[in-house]
């Protein structure tokens, strides 16, 4: 794959202190790139340099090799989606207008419009005619979110920037809506550069993984190599919250790594992971009651589990 966004040498500063650092950094084309690290690491203030929110200091970033500074605002900003955390729905648009926006800027026939707009809503799972009409009041939270992100979508951007858009639901919609954003990843294509505070989110979404702390970027891998090699104590502590989350992953949800079997003597299923591997040090597999009912969970489909959750999608 080739670069589509390139950071070389950029450093921000607020009242000389440096926000980001020295970044040099590259973004292929159709990657899911997430930027993480704790609040004040410089991610933010990385991705508003991309579409020219934040003006850097020094350094040069290109987008397909050209410095972005070198695009009119108005061509660079139509050809990057934005999702934000507020998700800033236009309240007094429909759902389909809000939608529709930058397409109709960008002077799309109206049968054209109207065709992404359904299409879209439903990719997401929202029935365009019992969605297209209404306004963002009169939809959920999470519904919010999925129109922001087709909104960002719609015309086909190159490059959808997503900060921390997922931070302020519940766990439930939160994992639903990283579903979404791997499914649409995957049929679209499209770059995506996600900003979040979560390694475990990271873990789940990243195609490669930049770990900044304190202006810098500290680590860039997959999530397998920082997974099983970090650069530093700080990576390594900052992982280990994320593998704590999947050991308090309920056991229920282990059912497509295990065997489907008779009843019998079995766990529940809302039992911790970490409780479960404490039981398979003494036996070879246990029984848990999923769902869809009882299966068989051996070490290896344990490993299976953990393996998958920590490396690329």
């Amino acid at each position: 794959m080739s670069n589509l966004i390139e950071f070389d040498h950029v450093t921000k500063e607020y009242h000389d202190t440096p926000v980001v650092a020295d970044l040099t950094l590259n973004i292929e084309e159709g990657e899911l790139f997430v930027l993480v690290g704790p609040s004040g690491g410089g991610k933010t203030t990385t991705l508003k340099m991309i579409n020219r929110l934040v003006t850097p200091n020094a350094g040069v970033i290109r987008m397909r090799g050209k410095a972005v500074t070198d695009y009119s605002l108005r061509e660079l900003r139509w050809d990057i989606g934005y999702v934000l955390q507020q998700i800033a729905l236009f309240p007094t648009m429909t759902v389909g207008q809000n939608i529709a926006l930058i397409p109709e800027m960008k002077h799309w026939p109206k049968a054209q419009v109207k065709a992404a707009v359904d299409d879209l809503l439903t990719a997401v799972k929202l029935p365009p005619a019992e969605y297209r009409d209404r306004l963002p009041k009169q939809l959920s939270g999470g519904e919010q979110q999925r129109v922001g992100i087709i909104r960002a979508l719609a015309s086909k951007p190159p490059v959808v920037l997503m900060d921390e858009p997922f931070s302020a639901l519940d766990p439930l919609v939160r994992t639903q809506l990283q579903d979404l954003v791997l499914e649409l990843h995957a049929q679209l294509n499209t770059t995506i550069v996600f900003v979040t505070h979560d390694m475990t989110e990271a873990l789940r979404l990243g195609d490669r993984i930049g770990v900044m702390h304190h202006a810098k970027l500290v680590q860039i891998g997959t999530p397998q190599e920082i997974a099983e090699s970090p650069a530093s104590s700080f990576v390594d502590d900052f992982f280990a919250g994320a593998r704590r989350d999947l050991l308090d992953t309920p056991v229920g949800e282990l059912a497509e790594f295990g065997e489907p079997c008779d009843d019998g003597v079995s766990l529940a299923a809302d039992l911790p992971l970490s409780q479960v591997i404490a039981q398979l040090t003494e036996a070879d597999t246990v029984i848990v009651r999923g769902a869809a009912g009882p299966f068989t969970l051996s070490r290896q489909a344990v490993m299976r589990f953990l393996a998958a959750r920590t490396s690329t999608n």
